[in-house]
């Protein structure tokens, strides 16, 4: 549905000095009603990281923000209840926990098996940004490792356009390697009256015997209301070991 200017350098619109989370929410402005107040923390923490370039093709806007600013910064977008669009900070190198989790006590049970996602061996990423449409390159490369340099070291890159800061080249790279790291997620059921106001982007701590787990920092995935008076809690851990 047309072209939307997307720049935040040297351009106006939404300011001259707005970050990825300010971009994001402008955008998704343009798609409908947006919850601002719930907004504050992401575009607060994204200060740092400014994005700028053009939206060159006809895409929605929700797709361009989920393609290029939640599927590479630590930002998610999620809804409230009233249908508004939210924009979260993901605290993936920890922060505050909002509630503790035990399994089997206060409307909480682990629901099905514990999924193992990731790589256990050390990665390597690395992020080519600042991109030079006259020379039609790349300017500048950053690279990021998980552990020592070996040859066996699986090794990925991003290429993102609409980068041009490495500020935010950095968490773009940071955030590709704990989104890959190995880990075992866990899905919960837990009682909508006691735990249905947690949200994604939340940190708590959770604590299952049967799993070893004591007092562990953990971020919620998702949370999603059944027809029953549980909902479906998705959680993975902050850090890299394997719970």
């Amino acid at each position: 549905k047309g072209e939307y200017f997307s720049a935040t350098k040297d351009n106006a619109a939404p300011t001259a000095t707005a970050g990825a989370g300010h971009l994001a929410g402008w955008l998704l402005s343009q798609v409908g009603v947006v919850d601002l107040k719930w907004c504050g923390e992401a575009t607060s923490k994204s200060e740092g990281l400014p994005l700028g370039g053009y939206i060159d093709e006809p895409v929605e806007p929700l797709a361009w923000v989920q393609d290029n600013v939640t599927g590479r910064l630590p930002l998610a977008t999620t809804r409230a209840p009233s249908g508004a669009l939210r924009l979260a900070w993901v605290p993936y190198q920890g922060g505050p926990a909002v509630a503790s989790l035990t399994d089997g006590e206060r409307g909480v049970f682990r629901a099905g098996e514990v999924t193992e996602t990731g790589e256990r061996t050390a990665r390597e990423v690395e992020v080519r940004y600042r991109y030079d449409v006259a020379r039609e390159r790349y300017r500048e490369g950053l690279t990021v490792r998980s552990g020592p340099t070996t040859s066996k070291m699986s090794r990925a890159v991003i290429e993102v356009d609409n980068v041009h800061a490495t500020s935010t080249a950095g968490v773009v790279a940071n955030y590709a390697l704990w989104r890959g790291r190995y880990r075992r997620d866990v899905a919960l059921d837990v009682a909508v009256d006691t735990w249905g106001w947690l949200r994604p982007g939340h940190l708590v701590r959770y604590t299952d015997s049967g799993l070893g787990v004591s007092d562990r920092l953990y971020l919620v995935q998702s949370i999603t209301r059944t027809d029953r008076p549980f909902a479906a809690l998705a959680l993975t851990p902050i850090d890299s070991d394997a719970l």
